[in-house]
């Protein structure tokens, strides 16, 4: 049997409706790279993005380890 692939909430808890992602590892889009941006990634880990969700920081259309590793490379940094 197949499985059809989870698909990737644009409606992200924590994220404001239509706030787009200021610099790479923020994926919240509130000027920090910090624990709700982790946990965007968390919530959404094995999804299938689409390209199109915000915890798909890479843009591959799943979200998955490259995400997690993008939001730990930029851990602390402020897009201000």
């Amino acid at each position: 049997m197949h499985s059809l692939p989870l698909q990737c909430s644009l409606e992200l808890p924590g994220a404001p409706q239509g706030l787009q992602p200021r610099c790479e590892g923020d994926l919240d889009g509130d000027g920090q790279v910090d624990v709700s941006d982790l946990l965007l990634v968390i919530a959404h880990w094995g999804t299938d993005g689409g390209g199109v969700c915000a915890a798909d920081a890479d843009s591959s259309g799943g979200v998955n380890v490259t995400d997690l590793l993008l939001v730990i490379a930029a851990w602390g940094s402020s897009c201000n």
